[in-house]
């Protein structure tokens, strides 16, 4: 016997009925009063990411096959670090390619920063500070770590771009 014929041949009362439904209403009434709300817009939106930092293997290798496959542009060279340049929808975004220290896990990305629409220092600062989160302030970049310890940066518009960010280290 399939379940609907089965279900239709059950017999219960009309009492049994509105009882179930009243379980059934406040169960589903609890529930909507566990569940937290969820936010209609977040507190820190980001237009795109614009750096970040990729522990390579083996250096050369890794900044030559992006350049080559994706066309990114060499902006900066060191022994042990490139600043890599692809423009993107929201801006240049840098891909700093660091050498990875002898036996450092590689490859892997540890750090990597947004730019926020509408960024408002304070307002960021206090939007962390509501979440228990600590950070820290370095030109014009606020920097903190997600609950698995990577490395977030956030800022404005116009704080890292190609022709202001070619220094001798990561951007912080």
């Amino acid at each position: 016997m399939d379940n609907n014929k089965r279900f239709e041949q059950t017999p219960f009362t009309r009492r049994q009925l509105m009882q179930g439904l009243a379980v059934a209403s406040g169960a589903a009434g609890f529930a909507a009063l566990s569940t937290p709300a969820v936010a209609a817009e977040p507190p820190l939106k980001p237009v795109w990411v614009n750096h970040y930092t990729y522990i390579a293997p083996d250096l050369a290798k890794t900044s030559e096959w992006y350049q080559e496959v994706f066309g990114m542009q060499l902006g900066h060279k060191e022994a042990k670090l490139h600043h890599l340049w692809y423009g993107d929808t929201g801006g240049d975004t840098l891909m700093i390619v660091r050498q990875a220290d002898a036996g450092e896990v590689s490859p892997r990305i540890v750090r990597y920063a947004f730019t926020l629409d509408n960024y408002n220092e304070k307002a960021v600062l206090a939007a962390l500070k509501q979440r228990n989160i600590a950070a820290k302030v370095e030109d014009k970049t606020i920097w903190f770590n997600d609950l698995d310890g990577t490395e977030i940066g956030v800022t404005g518009t116009g704080s890292c771009h190609n022709s202001v960010s070619l220094g001798t280290s990561e951007p912080r």
